[in-house]
């Protein structure tokens, strides 16, 4: 059957419970073989822990993804704890766990007796220490007038760290697709290292909390990929040619990501 390799197949994988519903690429969809996309974020402390699970689909039948309810799903540690995921509803399993700081965690997934893992560390959370905002003029980048939100934090020494910011206005995500702001300290090991979220001028009357989120390289990889598949805040079509896919850290060649996580936030009222 003919394939067509179009690599800018939009889908949404539904993170709407844990991060909102951000753009992702799928490459070289095939008209015959569907792939398993399996994505879950785990959160440092004590949280409602989501798995989300599907099929893909032909590219030109869109809105039939294939939800799997089938799967058994285990959340391992490497204390050799292990917790079992429940469906709760199509295609999304989910419990409430405490997780870690410090621990490594497996996620086993079982479909039709194939066994897919991933792994992901849970490191300590790094502090946000400050927070301003600076007013901008309307200019040759900002349209109109506003404020600049810039956040500092305290970069560990000695250690390869690796970021994602993520903002909130009155308390509503922000970080629904066109841009994922991915840092890491490459120029700032061990330093206060400051930041401006490069997507959004604010406005007086504005709550802004940036939440600082604090992951391994794979993750890092992982979502840098989607940034520079995005275009960098341009969307799809921003000039550059979608590279494939993100690269997963599950076996099994299939899609999607397991990402642990600790975070910070900080706000601050624009006045």
């Amino acid at each position: 059957m003919k394939s067509r390799n179009l690599k800018l197949g939009l889908f949404c994988i539904s993170l709407l419970l844990f991060w909102a519903c951000e753009d992702v690429i799928d490459l070289d969809l095939n008209e015959s073989e569907p792939q398993i996309t399996i994505e879950a974020q785990l959160q440092g402390g004590s949280h409602t822990f989501n798995v989300l699970i599907s099929k893909s689909t032909p590219f030109f039948e869109p809105g039939t993804e294939e939800k799997v309810n089938n799967a058994v799903v285990t959340l391992i540690d490497d204390q050799g704890n292990d917790t079992d995921i429940p469906l709760v509803r199509d295609g999304e399993y989910s419990e409430h766990i405490t997780a870690f700081v410090g621990r490594q965690y497996t996620l086993r997934v079982e479909i039709d007796g194939e066994v897919y893992e991933a792994t992901s560390n849970l490191l300590q959370p790094v502090g946000l220490v400050d927070i301003e905002a600076k007013f901008q003029s309307a200019g040759f980048i900002e349209e109109d007038d506003g404020y600049e939100v810039i956040f500092y934090y305290e970069d560990p020494v000695g250690m390869d760290n690796y970021y994602r910011a993520r903002f909130y206005i009155n308390d509503v995500p922000q970080f629904e697709g066109e841009f994922l702001q991915v840092l890491d300290d490459s120029f700032s090991d061990g330093e206060t290292a400051r930041s401006p979220i490069l997507t959004e001028i604010f406005q007086e009357g504005q709550n802004v909390t940036v939440e600082l989120m604090h992951f391994d390289k794979a993750a890092h990889d992982y979502f840098k990929a989607l940034t520079d598949i995005l275009g960098e805040g341009g969307g799809i079509g921003a000039g550059i040619a979608a590279p494939g896919n993100p690269p997963s850290n599950w076996s099994g060649n299939i899609l999607g990501h397991f990402t642990a996580f600790s975070s910070d936030t900080i706000s601050i009222d624009i006045q």
